[in-house]
């Protein structure tokens, strides 16, 4: 006999709730990023150049991550969002100061141990006054980081690539 379960039923609607809602806050917060301009003056060549760094830096800057309850990929995200602000030319609209910087993440489950490949997009958001100051925008990109990762992506990628083919 087949038996329906309705709490199990009212876990995924409430948890397709959480999904849309945080999608819709998402989309809110893309709002507010610099765009590229429609035609980009920059010379978009490939510029080498090769640095001698100075012996522990990885050390160093684990230790940094570290007393920042931060992650390696945190201080990553901070450089390149700085570096664009510096360096990458944005249309002239006051109500998008913002930065984003999207990363690839590894969704698979730590504990589970079989071959396979389980990919995610995450998004990270600072503000103007947060790239100004180091220690903020890495307390505000390791928080960023921290909430995706406890609210598992898989379900917002999921829910993005529904969208985009039902769209």
């Amino acid at each position: 006999a087949f038996t329906f379960d309705y709490s199990e039923r009212r876990v995924g609607l409430l948890s397709l709730a959480r999904e849309i809602v945080s999608e819709t806050a998402r989309l809110r917060r893309v709002k507010r990023v610099r765009r590229l301009p429609r035609k980009c003056p920059v010379n978009q060549g490939v510029i080498w150049s090769m640095h001698e760094l100075p012996d522990c830096l990885v050390d160093r800057l684990l230790a940094y991550c570290r007393a920042n309850d931060a992650k390696m990929n945190d201080l990553f995200v901070v450089c390149a969002a700085r570096a664009c602000a510096r360096f990458v030319p944005g249309e002239t609209n006051h109500q998008r100061n913002d930065i984003g910087v999207g990363t690839i993440i590894d969704l698979r489950d730590p504990t589970n141990t079989t071959f396979g490949l389980s990919l995610g997009f995450m998004q990270t958001f600072l503000t103007t006054e947060e790239i100004n100051d180091r220690s903020c925008a890495i307390k505000s990109t390791s928080a960023q980081s921290r909430k995706i990762r406890r609210h598992r992506p898989a379900a917002g990628s999921r829910l993005r690539l529904l969208v985009a083919l039902w769209e």
